[in-house]
């Protein structure tokens, strides 16, 4: 098992399925792939009806292949940060976690109503000065530095609950 830091900016252990599950691939309610089924997620919270193990997905979004959690329920909310070089949240681009150096994929994002893909071509250090999580708006020290790529909306449509084949 490997430790991780997701573009959700969650620490938890992602684990590679056995050989034989190389053919799982998880569907939607309506059949359709979602994604090849890549790995097993645990977010590592240390709480009994937080701590959900959820599958690993790869799924194109706007042209950039990306992992995605879900589970049976469907596209996993996450909770993304999203970063702002604002003082108040505002403005664009919001910002995600991913450094190309480190990364094989960039993490894609759900906050409950949007998945969010990363701009990867984008990527780059930034100045930035405050961030958004579930609605509230934090401000950071001052020159805090980050790396990341602009958050960008990307078109999906799928319908819970999802299945493994």
């Amino acid at each position: 098992m490997l430790k991780i830091l997701a573009g959700a900016a969650l620490v938890g252990t992602l684990a590679a399925l056995p050989a034989q599950a190389h053919d799982a691939n998880v569907y939607d309610a309506n059949g359709h792939l979602v994604g090849p089924l890549v790995g097993i997620k645990d977010l590592g919270i240390a709480d009994p009806v937080l701590d959900k193990v959820t599958g690993l997905v790869v799924i194109k979004l706007n042209g950039i292949n990306h992992f995605l959690s879900v589970s049976a329920q469907g596209i996993v909310n996450t909770g993304p940060k999203f970063y702002f070089i604002s003082s108040d949240c505002s403005g664009a681009p919001a910002l995600l976690p991913f450094d190309i150096g480190i990364e094989i994929l960039p993490y894609a994002v759900f906050d409950g109503q949007t998945v969010w893909s990363l701009a990867t071509k984008q990527w780059q250090g930034y100045a930035v000065h405050s961030y958004l999580q579930r609605q509230a708006c934090f401000q950071l020290p001052p020159d805090t530095n980050f790396v990341g790529a602009p958050a960008v909306p990307a078109r999906v449509n799928f319908t819970a609950p999802f299945t493994v084949k």
